[in-house]
């Protein structure tokens, strides 16, 4: 389903705009090549996300993983 996939390093962020106190980020950005759809990647995205228990309480909240689709196509 993907193919190409190259990775950037890793940068290390602040949080900002979020509640409490959280660790840095850690940010990556991943490119490649896939025969779906912008609709059916970010479903994958998302299923990649819950298979790794990742849970949305509240806006801003705490998370161990974060997948976005930024550019397609």
């Amino acid at each position: 389903v993907l193919a190409g996939l190259r990775a950037s390093r890793r940068h290390e962020t602040l949080p900002v705009d979020v509640p409490g106190d959280q660790p840095s980020y850690l940010n990556a950005a991943v490119t490649g090549s896939t025969v779906l759809g912008a609709r059916a990647l970010l479903g994958l995205l998302q299923q990649i996300e819950q298979e790794r228990a990742r849970s949305r309480p509240y806006v801003n909240a705490p998370r161990t993983l974060d997948l976005d689709l930024i550019l397609y196509g």
